[in-house]
């Protein structure tokens, strides 16, 4: 897992029928390198667990890991405009299913590196502010996009996500994180 903590994190599930629609299978292995750089050695480990968790079952397409990460009851906010409505936990996995299954079908590899741009942690709520870059299939195939993310500490102490928003960018302004 990639997490650049000068500047991120998830994939949506709209892009999904892109990344399924543009990859083909590869060889190469589509890997995170471990090269975590956290900004506030205060900031609780369970937080960047959840991203290490969600970039793991890319590479594994598990969506059973993926789920475990969100909150029962976890709002996810795809982009789309004023048409696309806020969704439920069980509405946003169906999306991770459909592209799971399609990398899957097709033995394509994915993968996701996060740069996070801001974070704050107060109490048993923080917030993650970022940019991800999904490959599938190719290296040379990505699909970059910006996040807001809401985590919310569980009654036995891990940290899940409990609300999910983004949309979708390019790969300049992915690679300019790193430099703010």
């Amino acid at each position: 897992m990639n997490i650049d903590m000068n500047t991120s994190r998830t994939f949506p599930p709209l892009l999904a029928a892109f990344l399924i629609a543009v990859a083909t299978p590869f060889s190469a292995r589509v890997s995170a390198a471990q090269n975590a750089k956290p900004t506030d050695p205060a900031t609780p480990a369970g937080i960047h667990a959840v991203y290490e968790a969600f970039s793991r079952a890319y590479e594994t397409v598990d969506l059973d890991l993926l789920r475990a990460q969100y909150t029962p009851d976890c709002r996810y906010l795809p982009a789309g405009g004023g048409s696309v409505p806020i969704q439920t936990c069980d509405k946003a996995m169906a999306g991770f299913e459909a592209m799971f299954a399609g990398a899957k079908a097709d033995g394509r590899r994915l993968g996701i590196t996060f740069r996070f741009v801001d974070r704050s942690v107060s109490g048993d709520l923080a917030h993650d502010v970022g940019y991800y870059d999904v490959v599938s299939g190719d290296a040379d195939r990505h699909a970059y996009g910006k996040f807001v993310v809401v985590l919310k500490r569980q009654a036995d102490g891990t940290w899940r996500i409990h609300v999910d928003g983004f949309s979708p960018t390019s790969r300049e302004a992915y690679e300019g994180a790193a430099s703010n």
